[in-house]
């Protein structure tokens, strides 16, 4: 009995670490998303700043958020900038819409449901 007190315990903990650890990305994600949602005007120092506000935010996301999900978001942002600097508005606009979705899809990859489960 003992033996499986331990278990549900230590099944509790880790339960409860990946729900905080979720909670915790969502939040950075959706913070993110309100700073892409910021980018309308097409400058090259708000891409920039974009870009480094991300590569901060990176590090603690890829704990938990597979590289694949991390690699589309940086396409994107390289993408904006590079819209930015050449002065292409049509280009940035698509890169900054596939930055959005791409933080949608990051955010909704750590929601819990059975779904993630299995």
């Amino acid at each position: 009995m003992k033996h499986f007190l331990i278990s549900a315990a230590i099944f509790l903990l880790i339960l409860c670490f990946v729900c905080v650890n979720g909670a915790a990305v969502r939040r950075r994600v959706r913070d993110l998303s309100a700073a892409a949602e910021a980018l309308e005007d097409m400058t090259r120092k708000a891409a920039r700043d974009f870009e480094k506000r991300w590569r901060n935010e990176r590090g603690s996301i890829s704990v938990s958020v597979h590289e694949c999900e991390l690699e589309r978001v940086d396409e994107a942002v390289c993408d904006l900038i590079s819209a930015a600097e050449a002065g292409d508005a049509a280009a940035y606009e698509k890169a900054r819409r596939r930055l959005m979705t791409a933080l949608a899809e990051l955010a909704e990859g750590e929601n819990a449901d059975l779904y993630g489960l299995f």
